[in-house]
């Protein structure tokens, strides 16, 4: 055959002991080899391989039960459809011009949403349509609900607060409390 076409070859499992085998092997010095292997194990399953030849490696494995193997990075252009527990021993990271993780509770709602939006961090309540917690990409963090915090709360910093605390008015108290120091002040005649 002409340079870099490919040649295969069928080669039944009498002639290995292992199962059917197809060989398919590219010309030049610097191709491959693959196989497709169909082996039994000890239990009389099959598995299909596909194995490089020349580096000496399975690069993809279907077992009889279902398992599917793949040695190396698997890159998938359409999406990728999981049914079941999705298990990793490294990083996850997702690129997208907006990427974010969709958690859809089929029984119950709220659904939720965790996403960088334009490098705002969100949770969301999609059921609601509601961010329940943003953080901006200068550390502001913004609640959109009750806070409760059950083992108190650190401030270094002032505090701002537009409403009461524990039924009282601060900004109120602040000016009552300044008028009665000014008057203890201006006092030239205590009284005791």
């Amino acid at each position: 055959p002409p340079s870099g076409s490919v040649n295969t070859t069928l080669i039944s499992s009498a002639q290995t002991g292992t199962g059917g085998l197809i060989k398919l092997a590219r010309t030049g010095t610097a191709n491959g080899e693959y196989l497709f292997k169909m082996l039994n194990d000890s239990g009389n399953d099959c598995s299909l391989v596909i194995r490089d030849e020349k580096a000496g490696a399975s690069r993809f494995t279907i077992d009889s039960n279902g398992t599917v193997d793949v040695a190396g990075n698997l890159d998938v252009g359409a999406g990728l459809d999981v049914t079941g527990a999705i298990t990793s021993t490294g990083t996850l990271t997702i690129e997208n011009a907006a990427p974010g993780i969709s958690l859809n509770d089929t029984n119950s709602n709220p659904d939720w949403q965790v996403k960088n939006e334009n490098g705002l961090f969100r949770i969301r309540d999609i059921t609601s349509s509601v961010n329940r917690l943003t953080i901006a990409s200068g550390g502001q963090t913004v609640i959109s609900g009750n806070l409760d915090c059950s083992s108190g709360v650190d401030v270094t910093g002032n505090i701002t607060v537009s409403g009461t605390v524990d039924g009282v008015d601060i900004a109120a108290l602040n000016t009552t409390v300044s008028n009665i120091t000014t008057d203890l002040v201006s006092d030239t005649t205590p009284q005791l």
